[in-house]
């Protein structure tokens, strides 16, 4: 717990704050220490995050949406996971094909709360 703690600040304080190739690397190196440490919550609002911050980068953007959008879905958030796939589609990126493939499984899976009545 403690090692991933480590690389998170050591990754923060590398980043420089600019729109370069290796702050994007190090923001994305933060995301998966805090998935690795349990901490779902925190990775997917940063990865959420990452997709505003580079919104004029759709590969980026949506590199981080899938990623948040599988935490989402690992969570039982299925509502939000849904959203973050819809808003893949809509950057019209050459692999959004996967989010219209993942929202028709969504769609295929029977509601939880069906079964409740």
């Amino acid at each position: 717990q403690k090692l991933w703690d480590k690389a998170i600040e050591y990754y923060s304080k590398a980043i420089t704050n600019s729109d370069s190739a290796a702050d994007v690397q190090l923001q994305f190196k933060i995301c998966e220490c805090l998935e690795e440490k349990g901490d779902l919550k925190s990775a997917a609002a940063l990865y959420l995050e990452i997709s505003y911050l580079y919104q004029n980068n759709p590969d980026i953007q949506s590199k981080a949406l899938a990623r948040a959008a599988e935490i989402f879905t690992k969570t039982g958030q299925e509502h939000e996971a849904k959203r973050v796939y819809e808003k893949i589609l809509q950057l019209n990126v050459e692999g959004a094909v996967f989010a219209k493939e993942k929202l028709q499984q969504m769609s295929l899976k029977p509601n939880k709360e069906e079964f409740a009545r």
